[in-house]
Protein backbone atom coordinates (compact mmCIF):
# COMPACT_ATOMS: atom_id res chain seq x y z
CA UNK A 1 0.00 0.00 0.00
CA UNK A 2 1.21 3.69 -0.69
CA UNK A 3 1.11 6.23 1.65
CA UNK A 4 -2.01 7.67 0.16
CA UNK A 5 -4.02 4.34 0.24
CA UNK A 6 -2.90 3.95 3.91
CA UNK A 7 -4.46 7.69 4.93
CA UNK A 8 -7.70 7.28 2.75
CA UNK A 9 -7.93 4.19 4.78
CA UNK A 10 -7.18 5.21 8.40
CA UNK A 11 -9.49 8.37 7.17
CA UNK A 12 -12.53 5.75 6.62
CA UNK A 13 -11.64 4.08 9.98
CA UNK A 14 -12.00 7.60 11.62
CA UNK A 15 -15.33 8.25 10.07
CA UNK A 16 -16.85 4.39 10.99
CA UNK A 17 -15.80 5.34 14.63
CA UNK A 18 -17.42 8.93 14.43
CA UNK A 19 -21.09 7.45 12.95
CA UNK A 20 -20.45 4.56 15.33
CA UNK A 21 -20.31 7.24 18.41
CA UNK A 22 -23.15 9.34 17.24
CA UNK A 23 -25.39 6.50 16.92
CA UNK A 24 -24.76 5.18 20.30
CA UNK A 25 -25.52 8.53 21.77
CA UNK A 26 -28.52 8.78 19.79
CA UNK A 27 -29.71 5.51 20.78
CA UNK A 28 -28.33 6.28 24.86
CA UNK A 29 -30.77 9.70 24.65
CA UNK A 30 -33.37 7.95 22.94
CA UNK A 31 -33.15 5.45 26.53
CA UNK A 32 -33.68 7.85 28.76
CA UNK A 33 -36.61 9.77 28.56
CA UNK A 34 -36.12 12.31 30.94
CA UNK A 35 -32.99 13.01 33.66
CA UNK A 36 -34.76 14.61 36.55
CA UNK A 37 -32.90 17.26 38.76
CA UNK A 38 -33.85 18.33 42.12
CA UNK A 39 -35.91 20.80 41.52
CA UNK A 40 -38.41 18.39 39.45
CA UNK A 41 -38.30 16.40 42.85
CA UNK A 42 -39.41 19.13 44.83
CA UNK A 43 -42.00 19.83 42.69
CA UNK A 44 -43.61 16.67 42.55
CA UNK A 45 -44.43 17.13 45.95
CA UNK A 46 -47.65 18.92 44.85
CA UNK A 47 -49.38 15.72 44.45
CA UNK A 48 -51.89 15.45 47.17
CA UNK A 49 -51.95 12.57 48.95
CA UNK A 50 -55.24 11.12 47.63
CA UNK A 51 -53.48 11.37 43.95
CA UNK A 52 -50.38 9.74 44.91
CA UNK A 53 -51.90 6.97 46.49
CA UNK A 54 -53.89 6.48 43.60
CA UNK A 55 -51.20 6.84 41.15
CA UNK A 56 -49.01 3.99 43.57
CA UNK A 57 -52.17 1.95 43.33
CA UNK A 58 -52.31 2.16 39.66
CA UNK A 59 -48.74 1.39 39.14
CA UNK A 60 -48.26 -1.52 41.28
CA UNK A 61 -50.93 -3.38 40.00
CA UNK A 62 -50.47 -3.13 37.06
CA UNK A 63 -46.60 -4.58 37.89
CA UNK A 64 -48.35 -7.30 39.26
CA UNK A 65 -50.49 -8.20 36.31
CA UNK A 66 -50.19 -10.62 33.57
CA UNK A 67 -49.19 -7.53 31.65
CA UNK A 68 -46.43 -7.32 32.67
CA UNK A 69 -44.13 -10.42 32.24
CA UNK A 70 -40.35 -11.37 31.65
CA UNK A 71 -38.72 -14.20 29.55
CA UNK A 72 -35.76 -15.98 30.72
CA UNK A 73 -32.51 -15.73 28.97
CA UNK A 74 -29.25 -17.33 29.92
CA UNK A 75 -27.15 -14.77 28.94
CA UNK A 76 -29.99 -12.12 30.22
CA UNK A 77 -28.49 -9.34 32.39
CA UNK A 78 -30.37 -6.85 35.03
CA UNK A 79 -30.01 -4.15 32.10
CA UNK A 80 -31.79 -6.54 29.40
CA UNK A 81 -34.94 -7.13 32.21
CA UNK A 82 -34.93 -3.78 32.55
CA UNK A 83 -35.48 -2.95 28.75
CA UNK A 84 -38.03 -5.24 28.85
CA UNK A 85 -39.98 -3.60 31.50
CA UNK A 86 -39.24 -0.04 29.71
CA UNK A 87 -41.81 -1.54 26.60
CA UNK A 88 -44.15 -2.79 29.20
CA UNK A 89 -44.64 0.44 30.55
CA UNK A 90 -45.75 2.21 27.36
CA UNK A 91 -48.80 0.28 28.30
CA UNK A 92 -48.74 1.69 31.31
CA UNK A 93 -48.52 4.94 30.12
CA UNK A 94 -51.03 4.02 27.12
CA UNK A 95 -53.28 2.74 30.22
CA UNK A 96 -53.13 5.72 32.46
CA UNK A 97 -51.47 8.66 30.99
CA UNK A 98 -48.63 8.19 33.42
CA UNK A 99 -45.13 9.54 31.82
CA UNK A 100 -41.68 7.25 32.83
CA UNK A 101 -38.19 7.94 33.05
CA UNK A 102 -35.82 5.02 32.75
CA UNK A 103 -32.43 5.96 34.28
CA UNK A 104 -33.88 8.77 35.97
CA UNK A 105 -30.85 11.06 37.80
CA UNK A 106 -30.68 12.78 41.28
CA UNK A 107 -26.84 14.07 41.25
CA UNK A 108 -25.10 10.86 41.17
CA UNK A 109 -27.60 8.43 41.81
CA UNK A 110 -29.43 6.35 39.04
CA UNK A 111 -32.86 4.64 39.68
CA UNK A 112 -33.99 2.47 36.93
CA UNK A 113 -37.77 3.81 36.61
CA UNK A 114 -39.64 7.04 37.86
CA UNK A 115 -43.24 7.09 37.37
CA UNK A 116 -44.42 11.15 36.80
CA UNK A 117 -41.92 12.05 38.74
CA UNK A 118 -42.84 10.32 42.47
CA UNK A 119 -43.17 6.51 42.10
CA UNK A 120 -39.33 5.25 41.99
CA UNK A 121 -39.21 1.57 40.72
CA UNK A 122 -36.09 -0.27 41.31
CA UNK A 123 -35.52 -3.61 39.57
CA UNK A 124 -32.80 -6.52 40.51
CA UNK A 125 -32.54 -10.38 39.18
CA UNK A 126 -32.26 -12.33 41.98
CA UNK A 127 -29.96 -15.20 41.89
CA UNK A 128 -30.33 -16.54 45.66
CA UNK A 129 -28.30 -14.98 48.63
CA UNK A 130 -28.57 -11.54 50.27
CA UNK A 131 -27.10 -9.30 47.56
CA UNK A 132 -30.24 -8.08 46.20
CA UNK A 133 -31.86 -7.36 49.93
CA UNK A 134 -28.35 -5.34 50.63
CA UNK A 135 -28.40 -3.30 46.87
CA UNK A 136 -31.75 -2.89 47.90
CA UNK A 137 -31.75 -1.39 51.38
CA UNK A 138 -29.11 0.88 50.24
CA UNK A 139 -31.22 2.13 47.11
CA UNK A 140 -34.49 2.67 48.75
CA UNK A 141 -32.79 4.32 51.47
CA UNK A 142 -31.42 6.60 49.08
CA UNK A 143 -34.19 7.13 46.44
CA UNK A 144 -36.40 7.02 49.15
CA UNK A 145 -35.59 11.18 49.87
CA UNK A 146 -36.67 12.13 46.61
CA UNK A 147 -39.02 9.40 45.24
CA UNK A 148 -42.71 9.81 47.31
CA UNK A 149 -43.30 5.86 46.72
CA UNK A 150 -40.97 3.30 45.75
CA UNK A 151 -42.02 -0.42 43.86
CA UNK A 152 -38.69 -3.11 44.26
CA UNK A 153 -39.32 -5.31 41.50
CA UNK A 154 -37.78 -8.76 41.84
CA UNK A 155 -37.20 -10.75 38.77
CA UNK A 156 -36.77 -14.70 40.25
CA UNK A 157 -34.21 -16.68 38.79
CA UNK A 158 -34.47 -19.44 41.19
CA UNK A 159 -36.93 -22.23 42.69
CA UNK A 160 -37.16 -20.65 46.27
CA UNK A 161 -40.41 -19.32 47.13
CA UNK A 162 -41.58 -15.76 45.68
CA UNK A 163 -43.75 -14.56 48.52
CA UNK A 164 -40.90 -15.84 51.22
CA UNK A 165 -38.30 -13.74 48.96
CA UNK A 166 -40.89 -10.49 48.86
CA UNK A 167 -41.81 -10.65 52.90
CA UNK A 168 -38.07 -11.44 53.16
CA UNK A 169 -36.89 -8.03 50.93
CA UNK A 170 -39.67 -6.16 52.67
CA UNK A 171 -38.69 -6.66 56.08
CA UNK A 172 -35.17 -5.16 55.56
CA UNK A 173 -37.11 -2.19 53.30
CA UNK A 174 -38.76 -0.88 56.28
CA UNK A 175 -36.16 -0.26 58.36
CA UNK A 176 -35.39 2.60 56.03
CA UNK A 177 -39.48 3.40 54.45
CA UNK A 178 -42.69 3.73 55.79
CA UNK A 179 -44.74 0.67 54.51
CA UNK A 180 -47.21 2.53 53.25
CA UNK A 181 -44.80 3.72 50.78
CA UNK A 182 -43.34 0.64 49.52
CA UNK A 183 -44.15 -2.82 47.63
CA UNK A 184 -41.91 -5.28 46.97
CA UNK A 185 -43.00 -7.59 43.54
CA UNK A 186 -41.06 -10.69 43.00
CA UNK A 187 -41.87 -12.55 39.82
CA UNK A 188 -40.98 -15.52 38.12
CA UNK A 189 -39.86 -15.58 34.59
CA UNK A 190 -41.55 -17.20 31.55
CA UNK A 191 -39.46 -20.50 30.89
CA UNK A 192 -37.52 -20.47 34.33
CA UNK A 193 -34.10 -22.10 34.38
CA UNK A 194 -34.28 -25.43 35.42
Amino acid sequence: MNPLEILAFLAIIVVIIIVARIIKSDHANSITDKVYNRSDFATSKSHNQSDLDNIFSNVVDFLKSSDVYFRYGKNKKEKDYQQDLDQKLDLLKYKYGYEKAYEGYKEKQRIDFIINGIIGIEMKVYRGGSQVKKELFYQVSEYGTFCEKMVALVINLTQEDNSEIGRDIKQKLEEVMDKNNLEVIVKTTINPPQ
